[in-house]
């Protein structure tokens, strides 16, 4: 009769355990689910980019342009849609410079009807530059893959610059002129664009279609420019 006393208890105690479980699973359904749609390789993706690269000689004379002098830079904001596991859209905004040292002995003569030690043309500009990506690792995971994109981009040169140094008979600087605004320069530009990328190290290529230079006297500065990108 004791043990009754005893076992009765506890198993009233593991049958109110099990209702109170029972009911607190019961609840769960009712918590709608919501599907993961933000990721390297979901529905919806973003991340930053940095990159710097190399002016080349492609649309340029080769006495017109330092080219390892002539560098770019950039850094902007690039949004991803997954249209499929293959194919994806997306656009990027960016920060775009480009510095060109001028070679004394070719477009350096004629910029402005004087000599200097050293002359830059420089843009500063806002870009937008949608793009299409094949993507080409298919069991990838979460992850961005290898991928190619292809794509083109309009740009806004907003600062344009014209930057001349002399020095003095010493070397020491003698001079340093700034001319922002330059009206040799247009404002506007196009071109076409491309990146072999294995997740976020990029490999890119930008080719300007349109001319930066206004007058025809002016030898028109390199259009192919090339170089390396970092996500984060």
């Amino acid at each position: 009769m004791k043990k009754i006393f005893i076992i009765l208890p506890l198993f009233i105690w593991g049958l109110t355990g099990f209702a109170q479980t029972i009911v607190m699973q019961n609840l769960n359904p009712m918590i709608p689910y919501q599907e993961k749609t933000q990721g390297e390789n979901l529905k919806h993706y973003s991340h930053m980019f940095m990159g710097v690269g190399v002016v080349t000689p492609a649309g340029a004379s080769t006495d017109d342009i330092y080219f390892g002098k002539s560098l770019t830079f950039d850094i902007g904001f690039r949004y991803r849609y997954r249209v499929s596991n293959f194919f994806h859209i997306g656009n990027d905004i960016t920060y775009y410079r480009q510095v060109n040292s001028l070679n004394r002995n070719g477009m350096h003569k004629v910029y402005d009807g004087a000599n200097h030690d050293r002359e830059s043309i420089i843009q500063n500009e806002f870009r937008i530059s949608p793009f299409i990506r094949f993507n080409l690792t298919p069991k990838r995971g979460n992850y961005l893959g290898t991928y190619i994109d292809l794509g083109g981009y309009a740009g806004w040169n907003f600062i344009p610059v014209f930057k001349v140094v002399d020095k003095g008979n010493s070397g020491n600087v003698k001079m340093k002129y700034t001319r922002s605004y330059d009206p040799n320069q247009n404002r506007y530009d196009y071109g076409i664009t491309a990146r072999v990328a294995r997740n976020k190290y990029i490999l890119f290529a930008t080719y300007r279609l349109s001319d930066i230079m206004k007058k025809s006297e002016h030898p028109e500065i390199p259009r192919l420019s090339a170089g390396i990108q970092l996500g984060f």
